[in-house]
C-alpha cells in the first residue's frame, strides 16, 4: 500500500517474491510503506505480520523520536527490536516524509541507544544532508550508518565521510559511477559497500547487475552481495 502508487512499482509480497526470484535474491531486508507514508509504528506492525511466514524476509522498523508521545521510548524500542529479532532501522526525517529535527533532544536519545547496541540506520540522502551526517557520525561511532539514494554525484561528499568515519556504508542500488564502486573498493576497501536492490520502485535486475559485472574478484562481490550486512547485523549487541 503506498499513497502514491509508482508506475511500474508492485505493493504485494508475492509480486515482491517473485522479483527477488527472477533477480536471484534469496534474502531481502524489508520496511513497510506504511511506516514511511502513514506512521511507523502501524506500519511496523503490518511489517511484522505480513513477513511472518517468510524466513527469507527480515524486517526493518523505521524510526522516530518520541517528541509528541506518539512513538517508543528509546529503550522501549530496543527491548522491542530484541523482542522481534529486528536488526536494522530506518528514518525518513525530511518535511516530505515526517518532518522532524535529527537534534532535538530525543532524537539524540533516540540515536544514543541506536549507538549503545551498534544498530544499524539506514538514511536516503534526500532525507538527510552530509552535514548533518558527519555530525551523527562524529558522536555517535559505532551506529554503522548506511547511506543510500547517493546518486552519481556524490564522490566529493562521500569521499572526505568515508575518510573521517569508518562506521560509513554505502548502499549501491542508486550509487550509478562509472567504475564508480572499483575506484571506491581500491580507496577504502570492500567492506564499505551493502547492496541493495531499490525495489519496489527501481528495477533490482540493474541493481544486480551493477555487483555480478563489477571488475573485482568473486570474493569481494560476495562481500558486497550479502557478507558486509551480514557481519554488521552479528554486530547488532541486545544483551
Amino acid at each position: 500500500m503506498r499513497n502514491v502508487l509508482l508506475k511500474g512499482s508492485f505493493t504485494d509480497i508475492k509480486s515482491l517474491l517473485r522479483r527477488m526470484e527472477i533477480c536471484r535474491i534469496r534474502e531481502a531486508m524489508v520496511y513497510h510503506s506504511l511506516a514511511e507514508e502513514y506512521h511507523p509504528k502501524k506500519g511496523n506492525e503490518v511489517l511484522m505480520e505480513t513477513i511472518k511466514d517468510y524466513s527469507n524476509l527480515y524486517p526493518v522498523w523505521v524510526v522516530m523520536p518520541n517528541d509528541t508521545g506518539e512513538f517508543y521510548d528509546p529503550y522501549n524500542l530496543i527491548e522491542l527490536l530484541k523482542a522481534n529479532n529486528v536488526k536494522m532501522v530506518r528514518a525518513f526525517p525530511a518535511k516530505s516524509a515526517q518532518n522532524y529535527g535529527l537534534f532535538t533532544q530525543r532524537s539524540r536519545a533516540l540515536l544514543a541507544v541506536l549507538n549503545e547496541h551498534k544498530v544499524p540506520l539506514m538514511f536516503g540522502m534526500d532525507q538527510i544532508d552530509y552535514d548533518a551526517v558527519s555530525s551523527i557520525t562524529s558522536e555517535y561511532k559505532d551506529i554503522p550508518l548506511i547511506l543510500t539514494n547517493t546518486g552519481y554525484r556524490a564522490d566529493r561528499y562521500l569521499y572526505p565521510l568515508l575518510d573521517s568515519f569508518q562506521n560509513i556504508y554505502i548502499e549501491t542500488s542508486s550509487y550509478k559511477v562509472h567504475f564508480g564502486i572499483e575506484a571506491l573498493c581500491a580507496r577504502f576497501g570492500t567492506s564499505r559497500l551493502i547492496f541493495g536492490s531499490g525495489l519496489p520502485v527501481y528495477s533490482a535486475g540493474s541493481a544486480v547487475t551493477m555487483i555480478t559485472h563489477l571488475l573485482l574478484p568473486d570474493e569481494d562481490k560476495k562481500k558486497i552481495a550479502g557478507d558486509n550486512l551480514r557481519h554488521l547485523l552479528g554486530g547488532v549487541i541486545y544483551d
